[in-house]
């Protein structure tokens, strides 16, 4: 299991209702709207990591450089591993134990790159050549959004096939072909692209474990988190196995399901799903009634060790009310930070 006992968080206590706590904390946030028209609330408040955490967290990182599904990119051939940068989002409960939730080989940057400047220099480091990245640019696919153009050159998909020899940074929605019939740009690739959204390397990580539905017998046994087959951050995602007694404050109705939908939910997805054990809410104590999670960014370094190696960047703290914290109108999200870089 990918977790660590660290140094206990302060908890909020929750006297007044979550719901009332989480209101006061979104006034006191600032409301932005991305250029791609994504909106959130932004805080200013930095949380600062321990060494230790941030020790263990690149550990992981490593791990899914070999756990995760490969496919012929450039990032793969030239580098060994899925992806030129990514993130770790994970939680850090109430006993001091840090519960990585999920991995993310392609992660939407542009946010921190523009709003934390201690992030935004980390990133230009390796812009500027810093870890041996190469030049590449950014190109979309229809019908997908992103925040690159806040941190790197971007390009159409018709400006892209002209342009012989350039590494990109390829965002195309997996569930078409689109990664099949531009072969040649995918090849070119620094991030993944077909398996971009394929949440496989959780069995080989110990934080998922497959399942199917039996009548005879209860397949989860216990609260877990339940998640398709495919899907990124917070995509395809909810909680089965605790009542409504014992649902922890900060979380909303939506985020817990019940036989019947976890049913239907599996018929959608071919009868199958993963499971990963209860985790959270972590909540942080300038957000109360807000449950929270911590995104961890990192790059790889071509220069670190024999066959380089992933570096933490820093990254975001996200609180939402929800147990699924996803970015949102509703959502606050500030600065996270590395030892001493506050």
């Amino acid at each position: 299991m990918e977790e660590r006992k660290l140094k206990a968080r302060s908890q909020a206590g929750q006297q007044t209702p979550a719901h009332v706590l989480a209101a006061a904390c979104l006034a006191k946030a600032s409301a932005v709207t991305l250029p791609n028209g994504w909106k959130f609330r932004h805080s200013q408040r930095a949380e600062e990591l321990q060494q230790d955490t941030v020790d263990f967290l690149t550990g992981v990182m490593e791990r899914w450089r070999t756990a995760s599904p490969t496919e012929e990119t450039w990032a793969r051939r030239h580098l060994g591993a899925p992806s030129i940068f990514g993130r770790v989002k994970f939680i850090i409960e109430q006993d001091g134990t840090v519960r990585v939730i999920s991995i993310d080989g392609a992660p939407y940057i542009g946010l921190s790159a523009k709003y934390d400047p201690v992030y935004r220099g980390a990133l230009e480091y390796y812009k500027a050549g810093g870890g041996q990245w190469p030049n590449f640019v950014s190109v979309t696919g229809p019908n997908v959004t992103s925040d690159d153009s806040l941190w790197v050159k971007t390009v159409t998909l018709s400006e892209a096939r002209k342009m012989a020899g350039q590494l990109y940074l390829v965002r195309f929605n997996p569930k078409t072909n689109r990664a099949r019939d531009e072969a040649d740009l995918v090849h070119q690739s620094v991030v993944p692209v077909a398996h971009v959204n394929n949440r496989s390397y959780g069995t080989k990580l110990d934080l998922l474990e497959p399942f199917k539905w039996s009548d005879d017998e209860d397949p989860i046994k216990g609260p877990h988190a339940i998640k398709g087959s495919c899907g990124r951050g917070g995509h395809s995602v909810f909680f089965y196995g605790l009542d409504a007694g014992q649902r922890p404050a900060g979380c909303k109705s939506g985020d817990f399901v019940g036989e019947d939908r976890l049913k239907a939910f599996l018929d959608r997805n071919g009868g199958s799903a993963f499971k990963q054990r209860m985790y959270g809410p972590m909540m942080l104590s300038h957000c109360p009634g807000m449950c929270a999670v911590f995104c961890l960014d990192f790059a790889f370094d071509r220069k670190a060790g024999a066959f380089g190696s992933y570096r933490a960047i820093g990254g975001t703290w996200r609180a939402q009310r929800s147990m699924v914290v996803v970015p949102g109108e509703k959502t606050i999200i500030g600065p996270l930070r590395l030892p001493g870089r506050s």
